[in-house]
């Protein structure tokens, strides 16, 4: 009875979020379809320990380490307590949703869609591959560059818990850890309508945090550790690199001198000396390397852009905290609560630095 219980509300949920959505603008088609394969989706969870009886013995291995990277998150980092990944749902493919972004070709300009409780965002996810290649040939005939990729997790912010997807068990441990604790941030501190700060704080978070988490889990010299230092190392580089770009691509559009027609035949230049200025680039992992191959365009830069922008702004805010949990108290006590969170944030940084050790807690 329980598990019937607990169901029922998993659906009254979802039914809330879907109507809320309808009521603003969006497609009742969209949000019938992708709800009814999120309730069927949350309907197939089975308890971790379940699952890991019929696993392999690596998989039950990973399935065991994402409860110690939860617990760690929430009593080492400050994260919420929730229920997320104490559950297992087996997918039919390797993929968990499909996600579709886009922009106008001739300017640095994003296309939006429109939710409740999350607001404006950048993206939008699809369970089915043929939904989402759909949705991005409607943006190309109607003008627009896009971008089309595949995810193995995502955040439900704490309205209903997380349950751990067999799309996640290709991950390795390094990579385990930083989107397990990526994704718990999620559900921490989540400001409606800023998509970038929202991904970013989360990128940056679970860089720090895995990396934490790996030196108390398998030593400070380890492989693990080494790993994720490497990752955390090229997010950084590759983020300075996209803002670069960006920085150019934005005053190649800003030229007056050109007409939009011009703009377009002109910046394929661009994205091909974006190109070789990676591949120059001293990554430690192969973690970007679908940058080489991709195909560039306004889309896939403003998507990198949302994930990776201001990871050097983070690392200069954690430099007046005594340590990651304590600064993510901050976001999530103090940040999170304001009525204008990014003009509170802005005051505060540009407060003189204490000059004894610890944070100041407001502007």
């Amino acid at each position: 009875m329980p598990r019937i219980v607990e169901n029922l509300r998993k659906l009254r949920w979802i039914g809330v979020l879907t109507v809320a959505t309808w009521l603003n603008g969006c497609s009742l088609g969209y949000l019938l379809r992708q709800g009814a394969t999120q309730a069927s989706l949350l309907l197939k969870q089975e308890p971790i320990d379940k699952a890991a009886e019929r696993l392999s013995h690596e998989q039950a291995g990973k399935l065991r380490l994402v409860r110690e990277i939860k617990a760690f998150a929430i009593r080492e980092i400050g994260l919420r307590e929730s229920k997320s990944y104490e559950t297992f749902v087996n997918l039919d493919g390797a993929a968990l949703s499909h996600v579709v972004s886009a922009a106008h070709r001739d300017r640095l300009e994003g296309y939006l869609w429109h939710f409740p409780i999350v607001g404006a965002v950048p993206y939008k996810g699809f369970f089915e591959r043929a939904d989402a290649e759909a949705e991005q040939a409607r943006l190309e005939r109607a003008g627009f560059d896009t971008h089309l990729r595949a995810v193995a997790a995502f955040s439900l912010l704490g309205f209903l818990a997380d349950p751990f997807y067999s799309s996640m068990l290709s991950y390795g441990t390094e990579s385990l850890a930083n989107i397990v604790i990526h994704e718990l941030t999620h559900a921490t501190v989540f400001l409606p309508g800023n998509p970038v700060f929202n991904e970013s704080f989360a990128t940056y978070v679970g860089n720090r945090g895995s990396v934490e988490f790996l030196a108390a889990r398998f030593g400070a010299d380890s492989p693990e550790v080494r790993a994720a230092r490497d990752h955390e190392h090229d997010d950084r580089l590759f983020g300075e690199f996209i803002a670069k770009a960006l920085s150019r691509l934005r005053e190649y559009y800003a030229r007056a001198d050109l007409s939009p027609e011009g703009k377009l035949a002109g910046r394929d230049a661009l994205f091909e000396a974006a190109r070789a200025e990676y591949s120059r680039l001293p990554f430690r992992r192969p973690g970007h390397r679908n940058f080489a191959g991709a195909r560039l365009n306004n889309a896939y830069f403003l998507l990198f852009d949302t994930y990776q922008r201001d990871l050097s702004r983070f690392e200069r805010i954690a430099g007046r905290f005594p340590s990651l949990p304590a600064m993510v108290r901050f976001f999530r006590d103090e940040v999170a609560s304001q009525k204008d969170p990014e003009a509170f944030l802005a005051t505060w940084e540009a407060a003189p630095r204490p000059t004894s050790g610890g944070a100041s807690p407001g502007p």
